[in-house]
């Protein structure tokens, strides 16, 4: 079990001197990819008082692991690296940034993608690419290099899912513009 969130709620203050104290806890249970909301009292014994089980698909928000899990799984895909190689000449992943937001399932299609049909359903991110043109670590303003493909990984299987806009064809030239703010890469 992944614990996801934890907010102490706000007590009854009109309960006085002693105002129970609860606190509402989001875990993902990683055997079955399903997410419960639970609200725990912390008064005295750590009891859980109440538990709702979300329905399948429905996923809690994104953890910095699951961030980082995200971009590892994109970086170290073979289908994602030869479509880099191909279009971009990119070969060296610790140029590549990825950056991960959570998908909005805006049609029955994504749906159907998210549900995956196996026993646990897909806990979907998409990974915004960018490149980093220059600096041997973070300090390049990445954001001003888009990739224009769109890799969608599932956390619960640990794979690629699919990428998006492999389509588009030729692929638009990755901008090489520099815009950054590191003081050691600004140009004077």
């Amino acid at each position: 079990i992944r614990f996801v969130a934890i907010s102490l709620q706000e007590p009854n203050l009109k309960v006085y001197p002693n105002p129970s104290r609860t606190a509402e806890v989001i875990i993902l249970n990683t055997q079955t990819g399903l997410a419960s909301e639970l609200t725990v009292d912390l008064s005295h014994v750590m009891q859980v008082t109440s538990v709702k089980e979300l329905p399948r698909g429905v996923q809690p928000l994104l953890t910095p692991d699951d961030c980082s899990l995200a971009e590892s799984i994109a970086k170290s895909s073979p289908e994602l690296q030869a479509a880099l190689s191909e279009r971009y000449d990119i070969t060296d992943m610790s140029r590549v940034a990825a950056d991960p937001w959570s998908v909005h399932l805006a049609s029955e299609k994504d749906v159907a993608m998210a549900d995956g049909g196996g026993p646990m359903p897909r806990r979907l991110v998409q990974t915004f690419l960018y490149q980093r043109m220059q600096g041997d670590g973070l300090e390049d303003n990445h954001y001003a290099h888009p990739i224009d493909i769109l890799p969608v990984v599932d956390l619960n299987a640990r794979e690629l899912v699919h990428i998006e806009g492999l389509d588009r064809q030729p692929p638009p030239k990755v901008p090489d513009l520099d815009v950054n703010y590191h003081r050691d890469l600004v140009q004077s």
